[in-house]
């Protein structure tokens, strides 16, 4: 077996139902398509994808070099990251975009904390821009928004603590 391009043309099909799911969720029709049953199958395939990659290389050398495994992933998902990033921020400065932006949230995403950061010092606007509230999960209704986060500490099941 040899490490050429690993490509699996009938994937492309379930690639392009997911994409018109999330899309069209999007654009409106929330109500009616469910996006994140999309985004499972985007999820799905990534690791049905990754864990044949990963089988195929052991295969071949015997052991799966996780060095290289991130490095090929960060090459293929940072440049359209970095380019998205930077082409919202440029349109958002130049006015195209009408909502806020903070420095913190800024940095916050191109260093890859955003999800580990406090989000009560993020700028939002529209729907959301309640200071300190947060939807409760499952909801993105702001009828439903709690003043407190749920509490997500680790409880030991009974018979396991």
């Amino acid at each position: 077996m040899t490490q050429s391009k690993f490509y699996i043309p009938s994937l492309d099909g379930m690639r392009t139902v997911a994409f018109i799911i999330v899309f069209l969720s999007h654009a409106g029709l929330n109500h009616i398509i469910p996006g994140a049953f999309g985004v499972t199958i985007f999820f799905f395939l990534s690791g049905y994808l990754i864990a044949t990659l990963l089988r195929r290389e052991y295969e071949v050398h015997q052991f799966i070099n996780l060095k290289h495994f991130y490095l090929r992933r960060i090459l293929r998902i940072w440049p359209g990251f970095y380019l998205i990033l930077f082409l919202a921020t440029i349109l958002t400065l130049a006015g195209v975009f009408k909502e806020s932006m903070r420095l913190s949230a800024f940095l916050s995403q191109i260093l890859h904390y955003y999800n580990y950061s406090n989000p009560k010092s993020f700028s939002i606007t529209g729907s959301q821009a309640l200071p300190g509230n947060r939807c409760k999960r499952g909801s993105a209704s702001p009828a439903k928004m709690e003043a407190e986060p749920p509490d997500l500490r680790y409880q030991a099941l009974p018979g396991n603590e």
